[in-house]
């Protein structure tokens, strides 16, 4: 019986390394492609960035608690690239991490945002278009992020 048990968690964790690393490969696949642009600032970068923040309190708590920023974008790349790249978004079920929202727009692209949350604190967030991805890792509260989120919709 520990043996099965042993066997099973061993898949499990397995599976789930297998999941997550379909974000990474999805940069490490696409961020050479010619026109693809890729940003990584990582938590010693974010650090600097941080004393530059905004004046607003609001965005300038927010960014605070953001450890880490990654970006892809293959918009500028050729249409062979951008359709991989779309079918591949399309599949993406990033391991760990939970359905926030899909939107669906009129013009046909869809936005997806995946979040790994630990009660009201999200550790990070995934969101993923037909030509960009953008995952960020931190730790803020879920309703600080609405409120940022509804006043930058405002002011657009």
């Amino acid at each position: 019986m520990k043996k099965t048990i042993g066997i099973l968690t061993i898949l499990l964790i397995m599976a789930q390394n297998g999941v997550a690393q379909s974000v990474n490969d999805l940069f490490d696949d696409f961020s050479d492609e010619p026109g693809a642009e890729c940003v990584n600032v990582v938590p010693l970068l974010m650090g600097i960035v941080k004393t530059f923040v905004a004046n607003d309190p609001a965005d300038g708590k927010m960014m605070k608690n953001i450890k880490s920023i990654k970006m892809l974008n293959v918009e500028e790349c050729s249409p062979n690239v951008k359709q991989a790249f779309a079918q591949r978004t399309k599949k993406l079920k990033p391991g760990g991490m939970e359905l926030l929202m899909k939107v669906n727009d009129n013009d046909g692209e869809t936005t997806t945002i995946w979040g790994k949350m630990k009660k009201e604190t999200v550790r990070k967030l995934l969101i993923v278009t037909d030509d960009t991805v953008v995952q960020i890792k931190g730790d803020f509260n879920l309703n600080k992020l609405s409120e940022v989120i509804k006043k930058d919709s405002s002011t657009n």
